[in-house]
């Protein structure tokens, strides 16, 4: 077995001993998908561990994508708290600015110091052709982009990533789950007592049932085959030659697209 299988390999392990660990430790809540799109966790020692290992390798990846970037400026879309734009100016970004819609993440975003838009991401008329060196979507935001974020049927990954290229002047990249990681998280979901009730194996699309006392929420996000993106891509308007698609563990890929 090659050493890079065997580290992957052992990265997925580590995290499922650690969600089976949060399991018996009784956690029973995950503040993001029942209050929204905006990354806030709660303080449960043993579900932040989980997370940790869980994105460790899209961490890894990111920075390293970064790193070749000294001195570039970024759009992070999506940025919730701001983890990855913290990322970008870590590593020798000359400016970055956050987009969001949420106003927990924005007002988190601004607490921090980041240059903070309100912005739908199918519409970033305020800024102008190739305003950016960089644009990124990361932590599969991407993927979790449907109509009204609960409920919606339409995807809004098109429009979103057209915007971004066509503000990009160099690169875009975005990291996507891979179909291996349905069971992982689904173990997790049912961990924190939320019933998936539906899955449509051909797009990949994830169903959520979330239960609060007297109602019921919806949370939809994606997983992909690497032919999947390639659609998508397509769709999009980027040519075979102008993209780069990598599997950065067994759960997630990382997808970098050049001008």
């Amino acid at each position: 077995m090659k050493l890079r299988t065997k580290v992957i390999l052992a990265e997925h392990h580590a995290a499922m001993s650690a969600m089976r660990l949060a399991a018996r430790m009784g956690f029973k809540k995950y503040k993001t998908l029942i209050e929204g799109p905006s990354n806030d966790m709660t303080n449960d020692q043993a579900t932040r561990a989980f997370m940790w290992l869980y994105g460790k390798a899209e961490r890894k990846a990111v920075r390293k994508w970064m790193e070749s970037g000294r001195g570039k400026s970024y759009l992070d879309v999506g940025a919730g708290q701001g983890r990855f734009s913290a990322m970008a100016m870590e590593t020798g970004a000359s400016r970055v600015t956050a987009l969001d819609i949420n106003e927990n993440c924005i007002a988190m975003l601004k607490k921090k110091g980041f240059d903070v838009r309100n912005m739908d991401a199918r519409d970033l008329g305020e800024f102008s052709d190739n305003s950016f060196d960089r644009t990124m979507i990361f932590g599969n935001t991407l993927a979790g982009m449907y109509e009204g974020w609960h409920g919606g049927e339409k995807s809004f990954q098109v429009e979103i990533l057209r915007e971004m290229l066509r503000v990009a002047k160099e690169e875009v990249a975005i990291t996507l789950q891979r179909p291996d990681s349905l069971l992982f998280m689904l173990q997790y979901y049912r961990m924190n007592g939320l019933e998936v009730y539906g899955y449509d194996d051909e797009s990949g699309i994830k169903r959520i049932k979330m239960r609060k006392p007297g109602e019921t929420l919806e949370f939809r996000s994606q997983h992909f085959r690497k032919e999947q993106i390639e659609k998508l891509l397509k769709e999009v308007g980027v040519s075979e030659g102008q993209y780069e698609i990598k599997p950065i563990n067994m759960l997630n890929w990382m997808v970098v697209i050049r001008k």
